[in-house]
């Protein structure tokens, strides 16, 4: 733990109430929760701080509404702490998951999360314009590692990898992405999309005899890709285009 105190207790009002309506039946919701599970004072501590967020922002107040259990988190953490967790959760998943799909739901459900912390640490006066768009760019760089990783496994599985790197490799060896544009420069705002280019080694490559190195590479990075942008219940990750070039 820091020595920084939680969010609930940190977060200022960003403004007015605009639209009184949609703040009270996110409140309606969240009332609820935090009577069932034991956090109406984290709630009651932050209230006059999310009033003019929920009010402002119907995507916020709906990811608030959704999940509750998220807002419960947040609100009991430093912005530090729940930034380093979030974090530590997106590297994780690729291990916890038992299949793609689970992998594709816990990065919407935890990008949903860090959007919620990084709006109401940047509303709320406590993270400066640095500190936002590195969380979102340390989100997509977490987001971006799990699925190569969860990518890697899927192949492997299919026969066409031999095995998952680690460490520095990567979880294909000989395979590794360049960040791009904003995502290069650590400039990510809330809906960017995330532009790298994809270079590899096919003497480095472990594949299994018989596979061909370039079209598996092209057949790896669109599953890549389908990981963060495919739209599901839960939304989609980021954006991927894949016809970037590095000299158009």
């Amino acid at each position: 733990m820091t020595g920084e105190a939680i969010l609930a207790r940190t977060l200022k009002p960003c403004g007015p109430v605009v639209d009184a309506g949609l703040a009270e039946r996110t409140f309606e919701v969240l009332d609820k929760a935090a009577a069932a599970s034991g956090w109406s004072d984290l709630l009651d501590a932050a209230r006059a701080a999310l009033a003019p967020v929920f009010g402002a922002s119907p995507y916020l107040a709906g990811l608030a509404r959704r999940r509750p259990a998220q807002i419960a988190a947040l609100l009991a953490q430093t912005p530090a702490d729940a930034r380093a967790r979030i974090l530590a959760e997106t590297d994780a998943v690729a291990a916890d998951a038992v299949d793609i799909e689970r992998v594709k739901q816990r990065l919407r459900e935890l990008k949903a999360q860090l959007h919620l912390l990084t709006a109401l640490a940047d509303l709320g006066g406590l993270w400066d314009l640095d500190q936002v768009t590195g969380a979102l760019t340390e989100f997509a760089d977490a987001a971006l590692r799990t699925a190569m990783a969860a990518a890697a496994q899927a192949e492997v599985e299919r026969g066409r990898l031999t095995t998952i790197g680690t460490g520095v490799a990567g979880p294909v060896p000989g395979l590794f992405c360049v960040a791009m544009g904003k995502y290069g420069a650590f400039e990510l705002n809330y809906s960017s999309d995330i532009d790298f280019s994809v270079f590899y080694d096919p003497d480095v490559l472990p594949l299994a005899e018989g596979v061909e190195y370039a079209a598996f590479a092209i057949r790896y990075t669109q599953a890549v890709a389908e990981v963060l942008q495919q739209r599901t219940g839960d939304g989609y990750v980021f954006r991927v285009d894949l016809r970037l070039r590095p000299d158009p």
